[in-house]
C-alpha cells in the first residue's frame, strides 16, 4: 500500500486544474458526490464551493435512489467511474424523469466503448473523461463532451493534455517515444505529488524531476497529439514474446452484447510463459459458453491475444472507486 502525500500547494493547484480543464460552476450548480470523498469525486467540493456552488453528497450509490437525487436536487453536474454508469444504465428508470444534469465527469478506470456509447444514447452528450491518478490528481489530460462522438477515433482516447501539464512518453531507455509509439506516460504539473510517505525508493524510482514522475501508465500520442493510455506496465502479459495489454482484449470481450464486466490476466504457463485468461461477468439472465467468447475474439484479434481461458464467474473483485483487481484474480488463479 502507497500513501501519496499532497501539500496545500500541489491541492491549490490541483483545484486551479479542475477549474481550468474540467468544468466551470456558478452559484447554481450542484454536484452529486455518491462516490467515496477520499477518491476523485471529494476534489471537486472545493471547486465548486468556491464559485458559491452546492455539493450533495450521498451516503452510498443506488442507482434509484441516486437518479432521484438528481431529480430532486436539480442536479447539473456528476463525477462518476464506469461502474456506477453501466449500473445506471441497467437500472429501469421512469424517461419522464426531470434531469437539470448538464455534465457527468469521469475517470477513475477505463469506459468500455459500447457503456459510453450507450451512456451517451440514455443521458445525451453531456460526458467528459478525464486521465489522472493520485499521485497527479485531477486531470493529466480531458476529452470533454464535445469530443464524445460515438464511432469517432476520439472516444477511444484519454483528450488532450491539460493546459497546466506537460507530458511525455517515453522508451525504456527514457528517450522521447515518436508518435504512435508505446511507451511509458510521464507528467510535469503543479498538482504532482510531494511524493510517497516514507518511501524514499520508490520516490527515487518514481520521481524523474521535481514534480515531474513516472506514471507507470503505458500509452501513446496520435498524430494529432492526443493521448491514448493502453494499459498498467504492471499488467502486460508477455505470451511466447509477444506483448498483451488486457484492456485490449478486455474491449473486444466487453462488445459482446452478452457480456456485463471481464478481467482480463496472466497466468504462468509452461509453453507460452504467460497465458492469457478472461473472467468474464454475464449480463442477468442470459447464458454464455466460454468456447464461444473465445471465437467470439478470435474473429476481432490476433491469435495471440485470445484468451487461452475463459472463466464465467458471477462478480469481479473491486476497488472502492470500481476498478477490477487484476491482482485479485490472479490469486484465484
Amino acid at each position: 500500500m502507497k500513501a501519496a502525500l499532497h501539500t496545500q500547494a500541489s491541492y491549490g493547484a490541483i483545484v486551479a486544474n479542475i477549474l481550468a480543464n474540467l468544468v466551470s460552476p456558478t452559484r447554481d450548480d450542484v454536484m452529486i458526490h455518491a462516490a467515496p470523498l477520499i477518491h476523485a469525486s471529494g476534489t471537486f467540493i472545493l471547486p465548486f464551493w468556491l464559485r458559491g456552488a452546492r455539493a450533495h453528497v450521498m451516503s452510498g450509490f443506488d442507482p434509484q435512489s441516486y437518479l432521484q437525487a438528481c431529480a430532486t436536487e436539480r442536479v447539473t453536474h456528476a463525477s462518476v467511474v464506469p461502474t456506477m454508469v453501466q449500473m445506471l444504465l441497467a437500472t429501469a428508470f421512469p424517461h419522464s424523469l426531470d434531469l437539470a444534469l448538464r455534465s457527468v465527469i469521469y475517470g477513475a478506470s477505463p469506459m468500455p466503448g459500447a457503456t459510453i456509447a450507450e451512456a451517451i444514447e440514455a443521458f445525451g452528450p453531456i460526458f467528459t473523461q478525464y486521465y489522472g491518478q493520485t499521485e497527479a490528481p485531477l486531470a493529466i489530460s480531458v476529452l470533454p463532451a464535445d469530443e464524445h462522438a460515438v464511432g469517432s477515433d476520439l472516444i477511444s482516447s484519454a483528450g488532450a493534455v491539460s493546459v497546466d501539464a506537460r507530458v511525455s512518453i517515453l522508451n525504456k531507455d527514457l528517450a522521447v517515444c515518436g508518435v504512435g509509439e508505446i511507451g511509458e506516460v510521464t507528467v510535469e504539473a503543479p498538482f504532482v505529488m510531494a511524493g510517497y510517505l516514507d518511501a524514499e525508493a520508490l520516490n527515487r524510482e518514481t520521481f524523474l524531476a521535481p514534480k515531474r514522475i513516472r506514471t507507470r501508465d503505458m500509452g501513446y500520442f496520435d498524430d494529432m497529439g492526443y493521448l491514448h493510455l493502453v494499459d498498467r506496465a504492471s499488467d502486460m502479459i508477455i505470451t511466447g514474446g509477444y506483448n498483451v495489454y488486457p484492456r485490449e482484449v478486455e474491449e473486444v470481450l466487453l462488445s459482446h452484447p452478452g457480456v456485463a464486466e471481464c478481467g482480463v490476466v496472466g497466468r504462468s504457463d509452461a509453453t507460452w510463459v504467460e497465458a492469457v485468461v478472461a473472467f468474464v461477468t454475464p449480463k442477468p439472465g442470459v447464458s454464455l459458453d466460454a468456447g464461444e467468447l473465445r471465437d467470439f475474439a478470435r474473429t476481432r484479434l490476433a491469435g495471440y491475444k485470445v484468451p487461452k481461458e475463459v472463466i464465467l464467474t458471477g462478480t469481479l473483485p473491486k476497488s472502492a472507486v470500481g476498478k477490477v483487481l487484476r491482482r485479485a484474480l490472479k490469486e484465484r488463479l
